[in-house]
C-alpha cells in the first residue's frame, strides 16, 4: 500500500500542536523526511454516542408521539429537509431540487448543531421534550447503523425523482406559508445588501428583519438561521455571493427571480 492509499492519519491536538494519536500514526508520520510539506485536511470524528442517541430519540418520538412518520429514518430525512441539511441541484427543466445530505458528511460541530435544532423542532411539533424520551430510552445501544455517504432518501411513491421524498416523510407543520416565503425573500434582499468585511453587520440586519416580521413561523425561523449563516460565510471569504444566493433561494423555496437585483 502506497502512502497515498493509506488511511488518514489520526492526530490529537495538544498545546496548539498536532501529535500522532497512536503509535501506528507516529510510525507513519516518521516515514516522511523532516521538513516535508504535507497537505492536511482537518476533520473531527463524529460523536458516535450522540448519533446513537439521535436515532434512539427518533425511535421513541415515532412510537410515542403524534407524528406523520412511520420510521425513525423517515423522521431523520424530514428533519434534515426542514433544517436545511440538504444538497441542491437542478432538474433537466432547470428547476431547483433538494435532497437530504448524509449525516456521515457532517463533522462534529455541524452534527451537534443539527442535533440541537432537531430536538427543538421536535419539541415544537409534539409538545414533548424529546430529550426526556431519550433519557427514558436508557441505553441507546450499539446497533444503530452509521449512515453512509449514499444514504439518500427513498424513492417517492409518486415519481422516480431521487430528490423527492414521499409525502408522509415531511411534517405537516414543517411547511412554509406564502407569508413565510415573502419574509424570507425580504430577508435575503436585506442580507445581500449587508454583505461586507464584517459578519456582525449581517447579524444585525437579520435581527432588524426579525423585528419587522415577529410572526414568522418557527420553521421559517430555522430556515432564516441557515440563510444568515450562508451570508456570514460570504463575509468571511468562505463562499461566493452568487453561490450563496442560489443556495438560500433553494432553502427558502423561492425563485431567484423573486430577489432579482439583490446582487
Amino acid at each position: 500500500m502506497s502512502k497515498g492509499e493509506a488511511p488518514a492519519l489520526r492526530m490529537r491536538v495538544e498545546n496548539m500542536r498536532l501529535v500522532p494519536a497512536t503509535s501506528y500514526d507516529q510510525e507513519r508520520l516518521a516515514s516522511y523526511r523532516n521538513g516535508s510539506e504535507l497537505r492536511v485536511v482537518v476533520t473531527q470524528k463524529k460523536n458516535d454516542a450522540l448519533l446513537r442517541k439521535y436515532f434512539a430519540i427518533l425511535g421513541r418520538v415515532v412510537a410515542d408521539c403524534n407524528t406523520p412518520w412511520k420510521t425513525k429514518d423517515q423522521a431523520s430525512e424530514a428533519l434534515k429537509l426542514a433544517l436545511g441539511v440538504v444538497e441542491l441541484s437542478k432538474t433537466v427543466n432547470n428547476n431547483f431540487m433538494q435532497y437530504p445530505r448524509s449525516l456521515a458528511e457532517l463533522d462534529e460541530p455541524e452534527f451537534t448543531e443539527f442535533f440541537e435544532q432537531a430536538m427543538a423542532l421536535l419539541q415544537n411539533m409534539t409538545g414533548v421534550d424529546p430529550l426526556t424520551l431519550g433519557a427514558e430510552a436508557g441505553d441507546v445501544g450499539e446497533d444503530q447503523p452509521t449512515p453512509t455517504a449514499t444514504d439518500l432518501p427513498a424513492k417517492s411513491e409518486d415519481g422516480d425523482n431521487p430528490g423527492e421524498v414521499a409525502n408522509d416523510a415531511a411534517p405537516s407543520s414543517a411547511t412554509l406559508s406564502d407569508g413565510d416565503k415573502k419574509s424570507l425573500a425580504y430577508l435575503i434582499k436585506q442580507l445581500v445588501a449587508s454583505v461586507g468585511p464584517d459578519p456582525q453587520v449581517v447579524i444585525a440586519t437579520s435581527q432588524g428583519v426579525a423585528a419587522e416580521y415577529p410572526h414568522m413561523s418557527d420553521f421559517a425561523k430555522e430556515k432564516a438561521r441557515t440563510i444568515v449563516k450562508q451570508f456570514m460565510s460570504v463575509c468571511e471569504g468562505k463562499n461566493e455571493l452568487s453561490d450563496a444566493l442560489e443556495y438560500v433561494c433553494g432553502v427558502a423555496g423561492i425563485d431567484p427571480k423573486d430577489v432579482e437585483g439583490a446582487e
